[in-house]
């Protein structure tokens, strides 16, 4: 996680045209994935209790197709940043950040989400465990499970 960290400092350093370019063309592996403002907080906490019950990595949302998403309303933002309060148990810890970015139509922005890795075992409301490993956020079974724990 450390490498990440310097990772999203180096990205605030950039102008926000490049900060856009970083992450479209940044691969999606074990510290990193992509989402669109359209995703559920139901998606979302999966995603974040994989990275938790990880090794921890920054969720950039606001992505998709290869293109910067329209800013959605502060509704929206608000039900993605309460995802972890709302739908996760225990409440991994996150940090929300809104990055400006530069698109062919003017400024918008983006939420980064940085998850860290948990010391407990984190699960959905109802029960389902998720695991990062690679590119990808596996549900795990209830073998699975108890080895994690």
């Amino acid at each position: 996680m450390a490498e990440l960290r310097v990772g999203l400092e180096a990205l605030h350093s950039l102008s926000p045209a490049d900060r856009a370019q970083a992450l479209l063309s940044a691969q999606e592996n074990q510290w990193f994935e992509r989402k669109s403002f359209r995703v559920s907080p139901e998606k979302l906490a999966a995603a974040i209790i994989g990275f938790a019950n990880a090794e921890g990595g920054v969720i950039a949302v606001g992505l998709s197709e290869g293109e910067v998403e329209t800013l959605p309303p502060e509704k929206t933002l608000n039900q993605l940043r309460r995802t972890p309060h709302d739908w996760c148990s225990p409440i991994p810890r996150t940090r929300f950040d809104a990055i400006e970015v530069e698109t062919p139509t003017g400024t918008s922005e983006l939420l980064l989400v940085e998850v860290e890795p948990g010391e407990a075992l984190h699960e959905t409301r109802s029960g389902e465990v998720f695991l990062r490993v690679g590119d990808s956020t596996m549900r795990l079974n209830a073998t699975q499970r108890d080895e994690l724990a």
